[in-house]
């Protein structure tokens, strides 16, 4: 039965799509590849003395969705208990030829099916895996960033399962009270609010896909989908709490729209 991650991972795929849009309407043009090396194999944060990244030259590939695979190798094991504890995360920044950093990239995060190669390699204390980054919908522009960034610095954190939780909470709260195109928090008691707050989000979506078969060259549309974008990161870290098997029907309704309005492009 799908979980809400899984609603979340179709949304990417949503936001993925408003880019092939705007390449195929000339509203953005596709970027150079970046080339980029760590600017030193060390993981800062609290997986330093488990991880290191493999010394090489990586690509950045995207535009608009930056897109970073790093090979990254275990030198020490961390306990079972530990594992079973806590919630482990890497991401990367991207740095100049000075190791300063790129103005207007933010951070390339961890892609949540590289979260058990992660715990693997910590389970192991050896070997080596890659692992996916990606930024959100508009973090990373090709033309504009590709030829500044040079090297990438990377760090990483383990919290316990009790402290991701209110972690994702109180960034919920943060996020509703700083932006009107944010979404209420959501918490455990008020998942039926998120569930009606996500079918407007999918009812708007299908609507500015009608938009764009009526007139695939009409600007506006890519501003709508960045405003979508900025909706959908705020929906995965309000759902973080809504896993109940009861919104499972509903969301899987809810899916079927967007797959099937998708697959008709």
């Amino acid at each position: 039965m799908k979980t809400i991650k899984t609603t979340f991972n179709l949304l990417f795929i949503v936001i993925v799509i408003a880019t092939l849009i705007a390449s195929c309407s000339g509203e953005s043009k596709k970027g150079e590849i970046a080339k980029v090396k760590p600017e030193k194999v060390e993981i800062s944060g609290d997986l330093t003395d488990y991880l290191q990244i493999v010394d090489n030259e990586y690509e950045i590939t995207g535009d608009l969705v930056g897109n970073l695979s790093i090979k990254v190798k275990a030198i020490k094991a961390l306990t079972e208990d530990a594992i079973k504890e806590n919630d482990f995360d890497i991401s990367a920044s991207l740095l100049d030829d000075k190791g300063m950093p790129v103005s207007g990239t933010g951070e390339f995060k961890m892609e949540y099916t590289s979260k058990n190669k992660l715990i693997s390699l910590l389970k192991k204390g050896s070997g080596e895996e890659v692992i996916q980054l990606k930024t959100v919908y508009g973090d990373y522009k090709a033309e504009e960033h590709a030829e500044k960034s040079k090297k990438f610095s990377v760090s990483s954190t383990m919290k316990t399962k009790e402290e991701t939780n209110v972690s994702s909470t109180e960034s919920s709260d943060n996020s509703s009270a700083s932006s009107d195109v944010s979404i209420s928090a959501t918490t455990s008691t008020d998942c039926d609010q998120f569930i009606t707050e996500y079918e407007e989000f999918v009812s708007s979506y299908l609507a500015i896909l009608k938009k764009y078969k009526a007139n695939p060259t009409d600007a506006s549309i890519l501003t709508e989908y960045t405003e979508m974008a900025t909706k959908a990161a705020t929906m995965e870290t309000d759902a973080s709490n809504c896993t109940d098997a009861k919104y499972a029907a509903k969301l899987m309704k809810l899916n079927t729209k967007i797959a099937n309005a998708a697959a008709g492009l």
